[in-house]
């Protein structure tokens, strides 16, 4: 049997003709199977097991060996093809806990860079970034703090799927701010806008997404606030910022409310489909 690679589908070789009918009978387009990883032969490829059926698959995200995959038969005729898609139980890893894991370790690391707050002032982006390094290279207990929370964040990453995009914790943006995270969707092409999402939560604001768009050397950004009484405030202190720092164009395009199906945060609409 041979399944056509696809993009991110899966696709896989056989015995020919019967185990093509035999996996085929009773199967319709649309539907879910389930199957375990058996080995992986490259960062990209390995055999999995479907009700009996050994195929090679293409993984468009990186499960562990001897874990339950769920896949969606996107065609049957004439090639099977196959697409593996992510549910909270793929893979034999919990999502929930993947999420809960990442959340606890964000929030040690960030209670303890607090007393580092005012070693973390800089304009500069670049200065600040330096400061947050020496910081953590000279507090024993930052270090490891920040290196569990990149780990965990990294775990998250594992299970997405690579096409879409993957998760950045950046806590030296706005060191004061809490929950920090950002989602650096995939350039499918050089021609394609950038859109990166920043998320953070910040006294006063409550949480506060950051949308940009861009198109180098040129770059907008649109400001969504959960509580959003300061948003006028808010607005002029941007527009006095536009330039700072740029060579080309950075233009705040406005400061709206975030709705309320936003607030489950970045990570549970990627994870879970919420907002």
């Amino acid at each position: 049997m041979r399944i056509r690679d696809s993009g991110s589908h899966f696709f896989g070789s056989g015995g020919g003709n019967d185990r093509s009918d035999s996996f085929k009978k009773g199967r319709k387009k649309g539907q879910k199977v389930r199957g375990t990883l058996v080995k992986r032969v490259s960062p990209e490829l390995a055999w999995v097991d479907i009700e009996g059926h050994k195929l090679l698959a293409q993984l468009p995200f990186s499960p562990s060996e001897g874990g339950t995959l769920t896949f969606l038969i996107r065609q049957l005729e004439p090639e099977i093809i196959l697409k593996a898609i992510f549910e909270p139980s793929s893979a034999g890893i919990s999502a929930l806990n993947l999420a809960g894991h990442f959340d606890t370790a964000r929030t040690l690391f960030e209670n303890r860079l607090r007393k580092h707050y005012g070693a973390l002032s800089e304009d500069r982006i670049q200065d600040r970034l330096e400061a947050f390094l020496y910081c953590a290279r000279e507090d024993a207990a930052l270090l490891p703090a920040l290196l569990d929370a990149t780990r965990c964040l990294e775990a998250i990453n594992s299970v997405l799927d690579r096409a879409d995009g993957r998760f950045h914790y950046l806590p030296w943006l706005i060191p004061s701010a809490r929950r920090h995270v950002a989602f650096v969707p995939r350039q499918k092409s050089s021609s394609q806008l950038v859109q990166p999402t920043y998320e953070f939560e910040l006294t006063g604001f409550g949480m506060v997404r950051v949308e940009f768009i861009s198109r180098p050397p040129d770059m907008a950004y649109k400001v969504r606030l959960q509580h959003p009484a300061r948003s006028e405030a808010l607005k002029r202190y941007l527009s006095s910022r536009d330039r700072s720092g740029f060579t080309g164009g950075l233009e705040c395009l406005g400061v709206s409310h975030l709705p309320r199906r936003n607030h489950g945060g970045l990570i549970a609409e990627r994870m879970f489909g919420q907002g």
